[in-house]
């Protein structure tokens, strides 16, 4: 369910959100994580993957309909 709601979100919304709302929901539900690890984990992990695939490897990522990433 998770995996496909991030697979049809990914597009329109775009990597960092689409990913940051995966990780929050995958540290909470599947493997619960008190929120206060699981918030920078889903906020940091995003945007290290974003800055060197996007930065440094050049690697175009969708940013969505609003524009973040």
């Amino acid at each position: 369910g998770l995996l496909i709601a991030f697979t049809l979100a990914f597009e329109t919304v775009g990597f960092l959100v689409s990913t940051i709302t995966l990780l929050i929901a995958l540290l909470r539900v599947i493997d619960p994580v008190p929120w206060t690890p699981a918030n920078p984990i889903a906020l940091l992990v995003p945007l290290i993957v974003w800055y060197v695939l996007q930065k440094l490897l050049l690697i175009q990522l969708p940013s969505g309909a609003l524009g973040i990433g």
